[in-house]
């Protein structure tokens, strides 16, 4: 696998990792015109040679975030991950489940497919671009593999651990 880049909140940030390696500011040049000034297509990343790691909502300034969940730039971070030469893209988010009963605080889920219910426009490529894009499979059938075997020796197999 080529470079791969991370995207993730200060939790992952955090990780000793990431410590030694190098801020760059990326001009995505994507800007959606519904973030009101919010987004400019800039992104904050951390590069070392064969990882990058990009805050999800933005570069953290004085305890606070760049971008709300509803403004985060998902697009901008995704060109910016491929503008720095990323293979492969893993995200870590801690969200809710519809199936609370199976799932619960802490556990690792590695999705092959999602729902999206968020109401925002789920047009990357703007107003008048027509692109035919199949999203199935939604994930990389190789990498959820990968992942998979990782998240087996990171926190075990066994109910209510991993997913």
């Amino acid at each position: 696998m080529g470079k791969l880049a991370i995207i993730g909140g200060s939790g992952i940030q955090d990780d000793p990792q990431f410590h030694d390696a190098e801020w760059k500011r990326v001009d995505s040049q994507f800007v959606m015109e519904y973030y009101n000034g919010f987004g400019d297509g800039f992104v904050d990343c951390r590069v070392s040679n064969d990882l990058i790691f990009i805050p999800r909502h933005g570069r953290d300034t004085d305890d606070s975030v760049r971008y709300g969940p509803s403004r985060t730039q998902y697009a901008a971070n995704l060109i910016a991950a491929k503008m720095l030469g990323a293979t492969a893209v893993v995200a870590f988010s801690a969200v809710g489940s519809l199936r609370g009963e199976k799932i619960h605080v802490k556990d690792l889920v590695i999705p092959d497919t999602y729902n999206d219910q968020s109401g925002r426009d789920n047009n990357l490529f703007g107003i008048g671009f027509v692109v035919h894009h199949a999203g199935v499979p939604a994930f990389s059938k190789e990498l959820c593999d990968l992942l998979s075997d990782v998240g087996r020796d990171l926190v075990g197999e066994g109910e209510n651990r991993f997913h």
